[in-house]
């Protein structure tokens, strides 16, 4: 077991968060609950973050001030946008096993952060 990200923002409503989006895998589009669509390019990009390097790729929806809701789905000009990682499936699979076995998970976490500590306090000493 690894730890699950958390999405890094919500949208201003809740029906408009990541969770609420359909991913369709064969077009590799999202389409919200109203059936807009953020579409992506295909293109990867190398998102970091300290010593982590990750693939995502962007998703995004046309910036159009016509879409009636656009104010719950987003705060940002430029429309509804969402990075996908190269591993949705391990991630989705190991929030599954977490759902399903929290206690296990809990103690790794505890042994884990308690081994890092101890080398932590090592290091500093």
């Amino acid at each position: 077991m690894v730890t699950v990200p958390e999405v890094a923002t919500q949208t201003p409503h809740t029906d408009f968060n990541l969770e609420a989006l359909i991913y369709i895998k064969k077009i590799n589009h999202y389409t919200c609950p109203l059936g807009h669509t953020l579409k992506t390019t295909g293109n990867w990009y190398t998102w970091s973050h300290d010593l982590n390097k990750l693939m995502v790729q962007h998703s995004k929806t046309n910036p159009s001030k016509t879409c009636p809701v656009l104010e719950l789905k987003t705060e940002n000009d430029y429309g509804q946008q969402i990075g996908r990682s190269e591993y949705p499936a391990l991630i989705a699979e190991n929030k599954a096993g977490i759902k399903a076995d929290s206690n296990t998970y809990k103690r790794w976490q505890h042994l884990v952060e308690h081994l890092c500590g101890a080398a932590k306090t090592i290091m500093v000493n």
